[in-house]
């Protein structure tokens, strides 16, 4: 049986995990009800995208020893110990990086339809842009992917591969939401953003803070 402390743990640790689920599905039920991704700014999916994905490996690399030592607890506290990785892939899989697939899916649909050729051409070039920043996402990501299976497997640079991860991922957090508000503003509409996931966003950060 376990402790009073590492149920808390549990509970709380639960209490955050779900909340991250309920805050992201409200955003992909939007995307699909409204058949569009007006007023999403590439820039903040890009930012957001290397926040996450970077986010997600430094937990894999500081509880990598967790994984292999799981078994030593009972039942639900094991469930535990994994919550902070599970958090974060919930947050890759249904947060901004998993947003492309719909934006790609709907912005070629939206520009099939687009009658004047001078605007055409002018949202062709803009998409052909963000897919270059997706594929440069992706070869960015293999490398990270690499560094980090090296790291778990020797555990050398440890120290200096989560330090330059957890930066990188803290500054791009930082600022991941700056393109999106100057792009609301600019339209004076928040397009397809979702405000039941901004708001349960907000609350969750605030629980997962004091977790």
């Amino acid at each position: 049986m376990g402790t009073f402390d590492e149920y808390e743990d549990l509970v709380m640790g639960l209490s955050v995990t779900i909340g991250f689920m309920v805050a992201y599905v409200p955003q992909q039920w939007e995307f699909y009800h409204q058949k569009s991704t007006e007023g999403l700014s590439s820039w903040m999916l890009a930012f957001g995208f290397v926040n996450y994905m970077l986010k997600l490996l430094v937990v894999v690399i500081d509880d990598f020893h967790v994984y292999t030592h799981c078994h030593e607890h009972r039942g639900w506290l094991c469930f535990s110990d994994l919550q902070p990785t599970i958090q974060n892939a919930i947050c890759c899989f249904l947060g901004p990086p998993s947003w492309y697939l719909w934006f790609f899916y709907y912005e070629n649909k939206r520009i099939k339809v687009i009658e004047d050729a001078a605007e055409k051409n002018k949202e062709k070039r803009h998409l052909t842009n963000v897919k270059r920043c997706w594929v440069m996402l992706q070869l960015m990501l293999g490398g990270c992917c690499v560094a980090t299976f090296y790291t778990i497997t020797t555990q050398k640079h440890k120290h200096h591969i989560t330090r330059i991860f957890g930066g990188v991922s803290v500054a791009t957090n930082f600022i991941m939401w700056a393109p999106q508000l100057r792009k609301t503003w600019k339209n004076k509409s928040g397009g397809t953003l979702s405000l039941i996931m901004l708001s349960v966003g907000c609350i969750g950060d605030v629980i997962w803070t004091v977790y």
